[in-house]
């Protein structure tokens, strides 16, 4: 029997790549709120250290701004970390959402900061 989830995204193909596209904000939103709570950086913290407010970063993380490759480096940074992003094809399964899609994801962030240059204050 499929899912809610599963019937709208064969309704239409739109839907699929709507699902893929909220599944992607969503896992890297939890990968960085993950790493700044193993670091004990707050999001007043990432703020300052971004030069920005903490509404803004809010705002990132909740998905009513999107987050760019440059923000997505900048927040790296800030947590001293290097952001790896790795483009996997699925194997067609029968029972996953996104069967025959393709699926990015975000891998961990290897603290890598001496190799790294950037503005974002210490």
């Amino acid at each position: 029997m499929k899912t809610t989830v599963e019937k709208w995204m064969e309704a239409d193909g739109e839907n699929r790549r709507l699902y893929a596209q909220e599944t992607l904000i969503v896992d890297v939103a939890e990968n960085l709120l993950e790493m700044m709570e193993e670091r004990g950086v707050s999001k007043a913290d990432l703020a300052k250290k971004l030069g920005t407010s903490k509404a803004y970063v809010t705002q990132l993380f909740r998905g009513s701004r999107n987050i760019t490759l440059r923000t997505l480096s900048d927040i790296a940074l800030a947590l001293n970390l290097e952001p790896k992003i790795q483009f996997e094809s699925h194997n067609p399964k029968k029972d996953h959402p996104l069967a025959g899609e393709t699926k990015n994801s975000l891998i961990d962030c290897p603290n890598n900061s001496d190799k790294l240059r950037s503005n974002i204050k210490p």
